[in-house]
This record gives structure tokens, sequence and C-alpha cells, in this order.
């Protein structure tokens, strides 16, 4: 059973769960940006997608 005194203790402890975990979130988002901009992957992943279309283009262009 819960006493009346652990309840404001049990919110603030779930607060700062939810709040933790929000910083961990955004921590993780930060580093990988920061990752994917480093590593140039954002770039790569375009010339990729470039180079896909263009080589679906001249397979169409292809006879047979």
């Amino acid at each position: 059973m819960l006493n009346p005194h652990s309840i404001p203790l049990l919110v603030f402890g779930l607060l700062l769960l939810a709040g933790l975990v929000i910083l961990a979130v955004l921590i993780f988002r930060a580093l990988r940006e920061f990752m994917c901009w480093y590593w140039k992957l954002n770039e790569i992943v375009g010339l990729l997608q470039r180079i896909e279309k263009k080589l679906e283009e001249l397979v169409k262009g292809l006879p047979g």
C-alpha cells in the first residue's frame, strides 16, 4: 500500500526518469547529427542516390 507521504516522492522520481530519458534522446540525436556531418554521410547518401538514378536511366536506355 502506498503511504500518502511517498506519493510526492514517486511523482518526483517519475518526472526525473522522464527528464533523463528526454535528455538521453536529445544527446543521442545531437551526437548522431554530428557523426553524420563529420563522416559526410548525408553527402555520401545523396551521391549514391544520384548514381542510382543515373544507372536506372542507363538501363532503361539499353536495347532489349
